[in-house]
């Protein structure tokens, strides 16, 4: 009896540790996104949604180069909305840093306007791709 018991207190305490650990969807969501290395500079082109069921106070998106350890060796950011950025909606950039030599991918990360964290899915990290040789 004391066995049985114990074995449906166990069982409950592992039903409300699991339901009280689900993870929080993503604010928004990384549709497609490209790195290039070219002539001295990393081009990084994308699209991103919003996939928050509230509206989301701006969206700023962060791209973190990281060298072949994982380190960050850089970052760069770029505006995508300053006001208001509605459920599914989608907004595209076009950015481009100087080259650095030891960044071989690049994670992202996005904040609203007023800095707060936002939850990102499908955030990389992503390759950097090397472009074609300038023409002599």
């Amino acid at each position: 009896m004391k066995i049985l018991a114990l074995a449906l207190a166990a069982a409950f305490c592992c039903g409300v540790a699991l339901s009280q650990k689900r993870p929080k969807p993503p604010d928004v969501e990384v549709v497609e996104c490209k790195a290039l290395r070219n002539d001295g500079k990393i081009l990084i082109d994308g699209r991103a949604r919003a996939s928050a069921t509230k509206a989301l106070r701006g969206l700023i998106v962060y791209f973190d180069l990281l060298n072949p350890e994982n380190g960050v060796v850089g970052t760069q950011n770029v505006v995508l909305e300053e006001d208001r950025l509605e459920p599914e909606q989608e907004r595209a950039w076009h950015s481009e840093t100087s080259d650095h030599v030891r960044a071989v991918r690049y994670r992202i990360r996005a904040t609203d306007r007023d800095k707060r964290e936002l939850r990102v899915a499908n955030d990389g990290p992503f390759p950097i791709e090397d472009g074609p040789a300038p023409l002599e």
